[in-house]
């Protein structure tokens, strides 16, 4: 436990190819967000999730709206990363309950000599999947006024690094980053978690 952490989660999507809140479904009586909630709290007491709607309550953590409002996960990762007290965020998007605490310890050891680490796996990158240094803070408000909305585009502007995962790593598996977007990944997430013990 590091409360030199922030760790923050982005939920502040309309879920609508979902047509209902995906980081309230449940995976095996446990809500799909509960599995990154849990996971956080392995590093650190400070969680913030970057929302916009009161749904999160049930849980111990701060609730932060967007403060620039329809222009994407940008502005959920920039309002949180505003709210944290720490230079050090782990960055992680609500519906990736297959991300365990050997891919966040990796990433973690990692960052040290960088503004933002992100996830690369199979020439995929994952923006929303890493360690960003609260320093960034400005260059993604610099990049916002001028109406440049692309995670991707922002994070080039830092000093980053592309780490890759593959399956050297003995934390890897193939549904490490397995995103629920819509009621048939959901339905597939429901098959493959019945053969973990633990994400986590």
């Amino acid at each position: 436990m590091n409360n030199n952490i922030t760790g923050i989660i982005l939920a502040g999507g309309k879920s609508s190819r979902m047509g209902q809140n995906k980081a309230l479904l449940k995976l095996n009586n446990k809500r799909v967000i509960e599995y990154i909630y849990d996971l956080l709290k392995l590093f650190t007491n400070k969680i913030i999730i970057s929302a916009n709607s009161n749904d999160y309550d049930f849980l111990d953590a701060q609730i932060v709206y967007d403060e620039y409002k329809n222009i994407g996960p940008v502005s959920g990762l920039y309002s949180a990363l505003k709210k944290s007290d720490t230079d050090i965020n782990i960055i992680v998007s609500c519906d990736s309950v297959f991300l365990n605490k050997g891919l966040i310890d990796y990433m973690l050891i990692n960052s040290n000599d960088y503004d933002i680490v992100i996830a690369k796996h199979e020439k995929t990158i994952e923006p929303m999947i890493g360690i960003y240094k609260k320093k960034v803070l400005n260059i993604f408000e610099k990049e916002i006024i001028n109406k440049n909305y692309k995670p991707p585009s922002i994070i080039h502007k830092t000093k980053y690094k592309e780490l890759e995962i593959n399956s050297s790593l003995d934390f890897y598996n193939e549904y490490l980053f397995y995103n629920i977007n819509n009621k048939t990944q959901f339905n597939k997430a429901v098959l493959i978690i019945d053969g973990f013990e633990s994400p986590i």
